[in-house]
C-alpha cells in the first residue's frame, strides 16, 4: 500500500509573524520506503530511506520530503557476571 500521511492544522497562526492572515495548512503526501538491515561487528544495523511526494496543498510550501535512518543497539560491555556461590 505505501507510506503516506495527512496533515491539517486546525488553529490558525498567530503572532507577530501572522501579519497576513492565520493561513491554517493542509497536505496529503503519499511515497514509499526501501530498507536495509546488515552486520557490523556482530550488530544488526538497519538502514531506511523514505521519500513521500506532497499533493493537494493548501497554504503551505510543496514538495517532497525524504528521510534517511539509521538505526543500532547500543550496548555497553559490562563486566562479567560471576555465579553466586554460597557456602554452608
Amino acid at each position: 500500500m505505501g507510506d503516506r500521511y495527512y496533515y491539517q492544522q486546525v488553529t490558525g497562526d498567530s503572532g507577530s509573524g501572522a501579519r497576513l492572515g492565520d493561513f491554517k495548512g493542509r497536505t496529503i503526501a503519499r511515497g514509499g520506503t526501501a530498507a536495509y538491515t546488515f552486520k557490523l561487528d556482530g550488530r544488526d544495523i538497519t538502514t531506511r530511506v523514505k521519500l513521500l511526494r506532497e499533493f493537494d496543498v493548501e497554504n503551505r510550501l510543496e514538495g517532497t520530503a525524504g528521510f534517511l535512518t539509521v538505526s543500532f543497539p547500543i550496548v555497553v560491555n559490562a563486566a562479567p557476571v560471576r555465579p553466586l556461590v554460597t557456602k554452608y
